[in-house]
Formats: structure tokens, sequence, C-alpha cells
């Protein structure tokens, strides 16, 4: 007999289970927890977070785990999946959700296996946080990424917006994209190494342009989505990596009301020195990510 499957409530897989709506009051609640004292923050004493990280993670996991901490709740950890490690046979994706969702309140998973997400979705008794799968989505990463951009122009409607690097596989533009066409941009302009553009399937209700090189006249956002090294086909050489570096030429030529957002890791494709820039809002971006985590964070809870 096939295992029952129970849909958690509460989860936030894809962009496309939030409406504009849903994300407003997502950044809104942020901002509301930017701006207030620690004292008046929720308290979820007695809640655990699982985080859940089949592929490295630095900033979603520490993110999560220190605004889980800032709410007062507990986190627990498995980084490394003991289905890959020493056992005689692996243990199932959906065992190991089961298992895990019965000890927390929500889970957060990063899985490399972009069609994992669904299966672990069906397992979990616990409201699923994607915390991105794959080359497909980065949600929680959008919402940052948009709560960035507000904060910046006061608005998210009527921009333009620049989106640079390897857009194949780069899932927070794919998930940033997808959250964009909720918000009618003024321009979106993909600026891709040949053959790694943005896939079809990510920008539905959005008109885009696309360029083979850097150009940022005239933008209100530029986001650096990354240049992965890639190996075989997919490599990228140092001449087309420095098409797309983000140097302190190419700034000059951005408008001093810009800013410029990257979801971090920075490799190379943003000059150390542009750091000091006015427009350059990329650790700014990072260091609010926690509120947007909790703003999150509260929701799913809350909700469950």
């Amino acid at each position: 007999m096939s295992p029952v499957s129970v849909t958690a409530p509460s989860s936030l897989l894809r962009m496309a289970d939030l409406d504009q709506t849903a994300i407003l009051r997502l950044l809104d609640r942020a901002e509301a927890l930017r701006t207030s004292g620690r004292s008046s923050w929720p308290r979820f004493d007695r809640s655990v977070l699982g985080l859940v990280c089949f592929e490295s993670s630095t900033r979603t996991l520490l993110g999560f785990e220190s605004a889980m901490a800032r709410l007062g709740g507990a986190s627990v950890r498995l980084e490394r999946p003991r289905m890959a490690g020493v056992m005689s046979r692996a243990e199932s994706l959906e065992d190991t959700m089961r298992v895990v969702s019965s000890y927390c309140d929500a889970v957060l998973l990063r899985q490399a296996d972009a069609g994992a997400l669904d299966r672990a979705a069906a397992a979990s008794t616990a409201p699923l946080i994607n915390g991105g799968n794959g080359a497909d989505e980065h949600p929680t990463q959008a919402i940052i990424d948009l709560f960035a951009l507000r904060r910046r122009h006061g608005r998210l409607e009527g921009l333009r917006i620049g989106i640079a690097g390897d857009l194949v596989i780069s899932r927070s533009a794919h998930s940033l994209l997808r959250a964009l066409a909720l918000f009618q941009p003024a321009e979106v302009r993909l600026m891709t190494p040949k053959g790694r553009g943005m896939p079809v399937a990510y920008r539905s209700g959005v008109a885009c342009t696309s360029l083979s090189r850097l150009d940022v006249e005239g933008l209100d956002v530029l986001y650096m989505a990354g240049l992965p090294a890639g190996r075989g086909r997919t490599h990228l050489g140092e001449s087309a990596r420095r098409r797309f570096q983000l140097t302190m030429s190419a700034m000059r030529r951005l408008p001093a009301t810009a800013v410029v957002l990257c979801p971090l890791p920075r490799i190379d494709e943003i000059a150390s020195a542009v750091d000091a820039e006015a427009q350059a809002g990329y650790f700014r971006q990072s260091g609010d990510a926690l509120f947007v985590r909790a703003a999150i964070l509260e929701s799913v809870m809350e909700e469950a």
C-alpha cells in the first residue's frame, strides 16, 4: 500500500504560492520588525524550526537560524543527510522529511535536486519553506530582494531593472522575475553570456529584453545574479566573465539613484571597490534579510 500523502499547511514552495497582497503583507511586516524594538517582536518560545540543508548554505541557513532565535524559538539542523553518508542503503527523502517534520513546527529545506521539492512537501507534516531547490527557485530570497528594492525606491511598480549573470541556473533570479511580474516593472533587461539566458518558463508575464553584455544605463536596479565558473559546455572563460563584471568604470554609468543588489556570495562579478559606492546595496540587503526571514517564520508559524 502506498503511504498517505499529507500536504503541510502554510508552506512556501514557489513564488506562485504568493499573490501581490501576500507579498506586500510580508514586506510590511518585515519593515515593522526592522523599525521596532526587539522587545516588541512576537515570541515563539516553544517553537522549533528544522534546518534541512542537503546542499551547502551560509546566508539562508544562518539567516533563518538567527531569525528563529530572535523570535525566541529553537532550531535543529540536518546539514549532512544521513541518506548520503555511511548507511548501507540510502534513506529516502520522504522518510527523512516525515521524521524531521514530526520534530518541528516548520522545516526549511535546501535541496540540490529541483524536482525533489514536491516530494518533500508531500511527505512533510509541518509547513515547508523552500530555501532553494536546485536551479529552480529561491522564493525567500526573492522576498528579500523586493524588500531591498522598496527600501531604496519606496515602491515596486514602474522600476527599470537589470538582471545580470548566468540566468539558466540562478534560482534567485528565477524567483525574482516571477515576483516582478506582479508589480509591472517599466523595463526588465536580462544580461547574460551566450547560451545562459533566462529560461522561458520564468519569463511569463514580464516583457524582457536580452543583451549579451552588461548595460547599466538608466537602470533603477542592477541585480548581479552571479557567474559560477561552470564546467564543460557551461564553462565561462575569462573574456566572457569580464563582459559581465561590475567594475568602477561600469559604475560611473549607473544612475546615482540606482541600487546594486546581489543574493551573494560575491565571487568576482562585483569589484570590491564598488562596496564604497552609494549605490552598493547588497550588504544592507543581506542584513535586512533577517527581518524578512522573521516575517516569513511568523507567518508560517501563526498560520500552521
